[in-house]
C-alpha cells in the first residue's frame, strides 16, 4: 500500500522542547509505502515499513487547494516555497 499527502504546515511554531522555529518551506510532501511480510515468525504475518519520506512539494501545491484563494491574500501567507541555504 501507498499513501501520499501534501500539505501546508504553520511558518512558524513551537518544538518538543518550547522554541519557536520558523518553516523554511511550508508546502511538503509526506509519502508513505507498507507491505506484507510473512517471514516474521507470525502465523498471520504483518505488515513492513517499506518507505517514508517528507519532502517540499514540487510544482504549484496550492493548485489542488479546494477552497477559494488568491496570491494576495490566504496564499502569500500561508505558502512559502523558497529553501533557505
Amino acid at each position: 500500500m501507498t499513501f501520499e499527502t501534501e500539505m501546508i504546515v504553520p511558518l512558524r511554531v513551537l518544538d518538543d522542547p518550547g522554541q519557536e522555529a520558523t518553516a523554511s518551506i511550508t508546502s511538503l510532501r509526506y509519502s508513505l509505502a507498507l507491505g506484507y511480510r510473512t517471514d516474521n515468525n507470525h502465523k498471520t504475518g504483518g505488515l513492513e515499513l517499506l518507505r517514508e519520506e517528507l519532502t517540499h512539494a514540487k510544482g504549484e501545491p496550492v493548485k489542488h487547494l479546494l477552497f477559494p484563494h488568491t496570491a494576495l491574500t490566504w496564499r502569500n501567507s500561508a505558502a512559502r516555497k523558497k529553501k533557505r541555504r
